[in-house]
């Protein structure tokens, strides 16, 4: 039991049930450094009771300043759930975060994840945030979710579980215990406990670099790449391709998918909307061209004004040759 020292005085805390798994979810909500690290980037909350379809309601959603999605499942020991159940919603969460757009979950919680990473970055540094906005799609396509499994008590089997997790997969678990004390004077004083980190310390450094496969695809390319053409940035994930008389907002893009490199073609602006029957017309070319790739046009991406990914990447430069010409035209 904490005792506190004050002064030449001491008092002991009593400790105090939650009332309910929302004021604890309300608590954290208001409090998210509660559950943060002091290693940690900044990080903030986009929303509470997110729906997530058939996976059911997020407690919480936070963001941090490198555009990592953090889902939140708050649970009480007295809730039967607490063993049972959570270990399958964090497999639900982090799958089901990933099937959305950043622009797609951005609509689900009403803009609140534009707004609330702009105040995380500089916004007013416009290629700084849309770099992070980018980063942030890409962790989520990538299914780079951190959850946080936010007790009052956990149980040993609890611990042991989230222990495992973390050990033998590539998700990244976080364990927090928070406990309530009342103080003499009625002041609520909350006590967070980390028990268990989280496969994120492990494999923080690893995770900021660059995969060798996807590295190796992007040194090759730029070896054989037409002058203006080679890849652009040193995001982990993704490299962009575009010549100085295009707007950035249309380009080519390689994105690292972990298991397979893809490529892709998108409208990331407003000022390149009305391009979005244009790229479309370039998906049957494309799968004639490549038979054996999974050709697909996404009329939901990047707020609905449209992408073309090929997944596996192969013959890009032939590709390239092929298409690039075109959309030079039309820009």
């Amino acid at each position: 039991m904490p005792i506190v020292f004050k002064n030449t005085e001491s008092y002991t805390l009593s400790p105090v049930q939650f009332s309910s798994e929302s004021e604890l979810q309300e608590i954290l909500a208001e409090n998210p450094s509660l559950l943060m690290d002091e290693n940690d980037p900044e990080f903030a909350l986009v929303s509470r009771e997110v729906s997530l379809g058939n996976s059911g309601l997020l407690d919480i959603l936070l963001v941090d300043k490198e555009g990592r999605p953090i889902a939140v499942e708050v649970k009480l020991e007295k809730n039967a759930e607490v063993r049972r159940q959570v270990v399958g919603q964090v497999f639900d969460y982090v799958s089901a975060l990933s099937l959305y757009t950043v622009d797609e979950l951005d609509n689900l919680v009403g803009g609140k994840l534009d707004l609330v990473l702009g105040e995380l970055v500089n916004r007013n540094d416009e290629a700084d945030f849309k770099r992070h906005w980018k980063q942030l799609g890409a962790n989520l396509r990538a299914g780079e979710v951190r959850v946080i499994v936010a007790v009052d008590s956990a149980p040993e089997d609890l611990v042991r579980i989230i222990r495992f997790i973390n050990e033998h997969s590539n998700l990244d678990v976080r364990l927090v215990s928070i406990q309530k004390y009342l103080s003499p004077n009625h002041e609520v004083i909350l006590v967070p406990t980390l028990l268990v980190f989280g496969g994120g310390m492990q494999i923080s450094k690893a995770s900021k670099a660059i995969r060798p496969e996807f590295e190796q695809v992007i040194s090759r390319y730029n070896a054989i790449a037409d002058p203006g053409f080679t890849a652009r940035g040193k995001g982990r994930m993704y490299r962009l391709i575009y010549p100085d008389s295009w707007p950035w907002e249309f380009h080519y893009e390689f994105f690292d998918c972990g298991d397979k490199i893809s490529i892709e073609i998108h409208l990331e602006g407003e000022n390149v909307r009305s391009l979005g029957p244009f790229l479309q017309s370039f998906e049957p070319q494309i799968k004639m061209l490549f038979p054996t790739a999974d050709v697909t046009w996404d009329a939901a991406h990047s707020r609905h004004r449209g992408g073309i990914t090929a997944r596996p990447y192969a013959g890009w430069r032939y590709l390239g040759s092929r298409t690039i010409p075109r959309p030079g035209k039309a820009v």
